[in-house]
C-alpha cells in the first residue's frame, strides 16, 4: 500500500468501496484520494480539519459525489437537517465545515426560479 501525506492527511492508496467497508465495521477510515483532491480544489485544506479527523466517511461521500452539485445539496442537507428523532447532531466545529462545504457547492447550482406570484401572496 502507499502512503501519501498531504498537509497532516494521510490517505491509503485503496479503492470507495473498501473504505465503506471499514466504516461499516467501525474500524478506522481514511481520507480517500478524491476527498484529498476536493480540499486542495477548494483550498480547503486549512479550514477544514475536524471534518476528515472525526468524520472521514462523510468527507470520502461528499468527495464521491462532488461532481453533481445536486445531489451534495441533497446529502448535506440530510445531514444538517435530519428528520430523525433521538439524534445527538455534530459538533459545532463540524457543522460550521458542512455549511462551509454547503455554501461553495450552492455556487455551483443553478439559479432558484422565483415565482412572483407566490411572492406577491406572501407579502
Amino acid at each position: 500500500m502507499m502512503y501519501l501525506d498531504t498537509s497532516g492527511y494521510r490517505r491509503l492508496s485503496r479503492d470507495d468501496h473498501g473504505a465503506t467497508q471499514a466504516a461499516r465495521s467501525g474500524s478506522a477510515v481514511d481520507l480517500s484520494r478524491e476527498a484529498v483532491r476536493l480540499l486542495l480544489a477548494l483550498d480547503a485544506v486549512r479550514s477544514i480539519r475536524a471534518l476528515p479527523a472525526q468524520y472521514p466517511h462523510i468527507l470520502n461521500k461528499l468527495a464521491a459525489m462532488w461532481s453533481t452539485a445536486a445531489e451534495v445539496e441533497r446529502y448535506l442537507a440530510e445531514l444538517l437537517l435530519t428528520s430523525r428523532s433521538g439524534r445527538q447532531g455534530f459538533p459545532s466545529d463540524v457543522v460550521t465545515e458542512l455549511m462551509f462545504l454547503r455554501g461553495k457547492n450552492a455556487k455551483r447550482l443553478p439559479p432558484v426560479k422565483q415565482d412572483v406570484w407566490l411572492e406577491a401572496m406572501l407579502r
